[in-house]
C-alpha cells in the first residue's frame, strides 16, 4: 500500500499518515521508491546488542521437560538496558538461541527487580546455550533510537503515523514509501498443469502474534508468498521472489511433479523454498513426491526470521534439489529431514545434488551449509560445493560446519562433494556416526587456488540459461545486526541449587531441573511426589518402564556451570526393589564430547536397602590438575555406609557443567530423590 507524500518535521524526521484501509499492526516493513521500484527495505530502530543479566525462579513453559525447552517468560536485564521502554509501546525483545531466535512482546517491566516479562514463552530457554548464561538479545522497534539511526522507521500505531529518519541525500519529494499488507499473494489448492513464468512476487507482510513469535528449527511455520498444496505438475519458472516479510514458496502436502526453476529469491524476511511436510504419519498422496527445485539463486534470506533456511526438505520422496546457488543466510543453507531419530519415515530417495552453498551460518549456530535429520535411504548428496562457513558473533556454543549430520542421519550416499573454508570441522555428526552414511570420493579441504582443488566444483550451481541470475545486483539493504557487536560482560553467577521439592505441587518438575527421555504414555516420568520424603512431605520420583527408546531413559540433569573453588553435590535417595541409581559429574567439551569427575552407582540390595533413605555427598576441587574426589554416604540414622577419596574419573576434568542422575537396575523401577544441593564453595 503506497503512503501519502512525506511531510518533513522540525526535527528532520519525515512523517506520513497511514491510509484508512491500512492495518497499522501489519506495518512492520517499509520500502522506499528507487530506480527499480520499491526496492529499498528499511528496518526499524534497534538497540545495541545486549546481554541478559540473569534468570529468575519463575515457572517454566507448561509441559516442557527437556532442559533447552524449559523456557521462562521473563529474565533479569542489566542496569540501563531497558531505559525508555514501556510495555505496549511496540518494543520487541529479539533473543538468540543456538539455532533459532524469539521475538517477544513486553507484558511488564519490574524496575525494582530489573525483570522484564513477556506475553508468551519462547520455544527455547533463554540462557541455556551461552557460556556463563550470557544470552544476547536486542530491542527491535526501539523508538528511543530513531533519532540517531538514519534509514530506520517507526510506526506510531495509536495515531497511525509512520516516522522515517532519512539517509543523507534522500529527497522526500521523490522517495515514496510503501507498506505491505498481504501475508500471502498466491494460494494453489488442487491445481494441475499451471505454468507461472516471469512473475515478480514482492512486498508481503507478516503479523506478530499477541504472544510473540518463537518457532523451532528452520521456522517452517511462516506464511509464504506462494503456497501450494495438493498441486500437480505446476511449473514456477523465471520468477522473482523479493522483498518479502516471511518465506517465498511452499510446496506442501500432496504436491507432485511441481517444479521451481530458474527463479531469483532475494531480500527475504524468511526462507526460500519449503518442500515437504512435517507430518511423519503422512502417506501418499499426501507425501510430496517427484518435485524439483533446480537452477535457482537464493540469497540474503532470514533477514527478519533468523532460523529460516534457503531450501528446506521435509518428509517427501523422489524430490530433486539441484544446481541451486544458496548464499548469505543466517542459519543453514539447505536442510533435509524432520525426524529426530533413525527410525523409518516417509523420507527417502531424494537427491540433493550439485548445489553451491556458501556464507551460511552467519548469525546462528548448530547448522551448516547442509544440515540433515533422520534415516533417509536412497538419498544422494552428490557434487555439491559447500564452503565459507564461519561463526557469527552471536552464536551459541554448538559448532558450525559445511555438513552437519544431526540426530539419526543415516543412509545418505555422499560423493563428489567439495568442502573447504570452514571455521570448525568440515563434517560433524550428532547421534550418528561416519559409518552410517555411504561414502564415495569427496574433496575435503583444498580451496580455490590451492593444490588439489577439483575443477568439478564448477559444476555446482545454476546451469544455462540461468547462470546470469547470480549476476543481478543484490537487493538487500545493510542489516542492523551487521553493525552490532557483542558486549563484554561478566558471567552470570548461577544461584546454587537447594531443592527440597516442597515448593511445587505433586506431578510438577521444578524449574531448575530438567528431565530427558520421558514417555508419558508408558508412565516413565520424573515428577514431584507426595508418596515419601527424606524431609518434609514431598520428593522427586523417577520411574523407568520397559520398552523405552534408550536404556538410560528417563534421566535428570542440573546445569551447574561451576568453574572455581570446590563443587559440592549432595542429595538424599531411596531405591525401591530392583532399582539402581547412577551419578555422573560432567564437563561438556566441544563436539558433544564429555568427561567426568565421578561416576557412581548404587543398586538396591545388601548395601543399599530397598525402601530406605540415604544421604549422599561429594566434594571435588575445580580447575585443579590431579584433584581428588571426596565421597561420603550415610544412612537415615547418620551412620557412614560408604566413604572414600579417589582420583578423577577422567584426569582432564576441570569444571562441573552438569550433574546427571540416571536410572539403573531393572527395566521396571522407581527411585526417589530429595534435598538436592549443588553449589560452589571457596
Amino acid at each position: 500500500m503506497p503512503l501519502p507524500p512525506w511531510v518533513v518535521r522540525a526535527d528532520g524526521l519525515w512523517e506520513a499518515s497511514l491510509p484508512a484501509e491500512v492495518d497499522a499492526a501489519l506495518v512492520r516493513e517499509l520500502y522506499l521508491w528507487g530506480d527499480g521500484g520499491y526496492d529499498a527495505r528499511r528496518y526499524r530502530p534497534t538497540s545495541p546488542m545486549l546481554v541478559i543479566g540473569g534468570l529468575t525462579d519463575a515457572p517454566t513453559a507448561p509441559g516442557a521437560t527437556m532442559a533447552h525447552r524449559r523456557s521462562q517468560d521473563e529474565f533479569i536485564y542489566r542496569p540501563g538496558d531497558l531505559d525508555g521502554v514501556q510495555p505496549g509501546d511496540g518494543t520487541e525483545v529479539v533473543a538468540f538461541h543456538d539455532w533459532s531466535s524469539s521475538r517477544l512482546l513486553l507484558r511488564e517491566i519490574d524496575t525494582a527487580q530489573r525483570v522484564v516479562r513477556f506475553t508468551g514463552y519462547p520455544v527455547y530457554r533463554i540462557g541455556h546455550w551461552y557460556e556463563g548464561g550470557r544470552n544476547p538479545y536486542f530491542l527491535d522497534n526501539y523508538r528511543s533510537a530513531l533519532a540517531t539511526q538514519p534509514g530506520r522507521f517507526w510506526v506510531d500505531v495509536a495515531v497511525r503515523q509512520v516516522l522515517y529518519h532519512p539517509l543523507p541525500g534522500e529527497d522526500p519529494a521523490t522517495a515514496g514509501g510503501l507498506v505491505p499488507q498481504l501475508t500471502e499473494l498466491v494460494r494453489l489448492r488442487g491445481t494441475q498443469g499451471l505454468e507461472i513464468a516471469g512473475v515478480t512476487f514482492a512486498h508481503t507482510a507478516w503479523r506478530l502474534p499477541p504472544q510473540g513469535y518463537s518457532s523451532g528449527q528452520a521456522m517452517v511455520d511462516l506464511p509464504c508468498a506462494l503456497d501450494a498444496g495438493d498441486a500437480r505438475d505446476v511449473l514456477i519458472e523465471g520468477c522473482t521472489f523479493r522483498s518479502l516479510g516471511a518465506t517465498a514458496v511452499r510446496l506442501g502436502e500432496g504436491c507432485t511433479g511441481c517444479i521451481v526453476r530458474g527463479c531469483l529469491f532475494d531480500d527475504l524476511g524468511g526462507g526460500g523454498v519449503l518442500l515437504g511436510t512435517t507430518r511423519r504419519q503422512a502417506e501418499e498422496p499426501a507425501v510430496p513426491v517427484g518435485n524439483e527445485v533446480v537452477d535457482n539463486v537464493l540469497r540474503d534470506g532470514g533477514l527478519l526470521h533468523y532460523s529460516a533456511v534457503g531450501i528446506w526438505l521435509g518428509f517427501g520422496q523422489r524430490n530433486l534439489i539441484a544446481h541451486n546457488l544458496v548464499e548469505r543466510w543466517p542459519y543453514s543453507g539447505i536442510s533435509a529431514g524432520w525426524a529426530w531419530d533413525s527410525n523409518l519415515s516417509p523420507q527417502r530417495e531424494n537427491a540433493i545434488n550439485y548445489n553451491h552453498v556458501h556464507h551460511a551460518m552467519q548469525w546462528l549456530a548448530d547448522g551448516g551449509a547442509f544440515y540433515s535429520l533422520g534415516w533417509q535411504p536412497g538419498t544422494s548428496l552428490r557434487g555439491n560445493h559447500f564452503h565459507s562457513i564461519a561463526r557469527g558473533p552471536f552464536a551459541g556454543r554448538a559448532p558450525n560446519n559445511c555438513i552437519f549430520f544431526d540426530e539419526g542421519s543415516r543412509a545418505f550416499e555422499v560423493a563428489d562433494n567439495v568442502l573447504h573454508t570452514c571455521e570448525e570441522q568440515l563434517i560433524r555428526y550428532n547421534q550418528c556416526v561416519e559409518g552410517d552414511q555411504i561414502w564415495g570420493d569427496n574433496s575435503l579441504g583444498p580451496a580455490p587456488g590451492e593444490a588439489g582443488f577439483p575443477v568439478a566444483a564448477a559444476l555446482a550451481g545454476p546451469r544455462e540459461p540461468w547462470t546470469a541470475l547470480a549476476e543481478r545486483p543484490p537487493l538487500a539493504s545493510p542489516h542492523p545486526l551487521a553493525a552490532m557487536t557483542l558486549p563484554t560482560v561478566e558471567a552470570i553467577p548461577r544461584p546454587p541449587l537447594n531443592e527440597d521439592f516442597e515448593r511445587n505441587a505433586p506431578g510438577e518438575l521444578p524449574a531448575n531441573l530438567a528431565a530427558h527421555g520421558e514417555n508419558a504414555a508408558a508412565g516413565a516420568l520424573i515428577r514431584i511426589s507426595d508418596e515419601t520424603a527424606a524431609s518434609g512431605t514431598q520428593s522427586l520420583r523417577l520411574r523407568r518402564t520397559p520398552g523405552l527408546a534408550r536404556p538410560f531413559y528417563p534421566y535428570l540433569t542440573y546445569q551447574a556451570d561451576l568453574r572455581t573453588g570446590t563443587a559440592r553435590v549432595a542429595f538424599a535417595f531411596r531405591l525401591e526393589p530392583g532399582a539402581g541409581l547412577s551419578l555422573d559429574l560432567r564437563e561438556d567439551l566441544p563436539n558433544n564430547q564429555l568427561i567426568s569427575a565421578l561416576r557412581w552407582r548404587a543398586d538396591a540390595g545388601a548395601t543399599w536397602q530397598a525402601g530406605a533413605w540415604y544421604h549422599f555427598e561429594v566434594t571435588v576441587p575445580l580447575g585443579v590438575a590431579g584433584a581428588e574426589v571426596s565421597l561420603r554416604v550415610r544412612d537415615a540414622a547418620g551412620a557412614v555406609v560408604e566413604e572414600r577419596v579417589s582420583s578423577l574419573a577422567d584426569a582432564a576434568w576441570r569444571r562441573l557443567d552438569r550433574v546427571v542422575i540416571t536410572p539403573a537396575g531393572a527395566e521396571e523401577m522407581v527411585l526417589y530423590l530429595d534435598d538436592m544441593v549443588v553449589r560452589g564453595e571457596p
